[in-house]
């Protein structure tokens, strides 16, 4: 349409391993051509980064109180 063109469309996610078998995305990058209106050429790339990952455990405990007789009152 008018000229317009998208090329090189590419795109990628780096994964490192935190602890046994958990895995988190620490870099994504992607990178692309356009051409539009036949005289307008640029080249976009795109780099983002995780950091500062932290360990976190959590315990629960869930517990319910005995049913009590019809009846009762309290």
């Amino acid at each position: 349409m008018l000229g317009t063109n998208v090329r090189q469309l590419g795109f990628a996610v780096g994964y490192a391993r935190f602890d046994d078998g958990v895995y988190f995305p620490v870099s994504y990058g992607g990178e692309f051509d356009v051409r539009a209106v036949f005289f307008y050429k640029r080249t976009f790339t795109i780099s983002l980064e995780n950091t500062d990952f932290r360990q976190a455990n959590a315990d629960s405990k869930i517990t319910y109180a005995a049913p009590q007789p019809a009846g009762s009152a309290h």
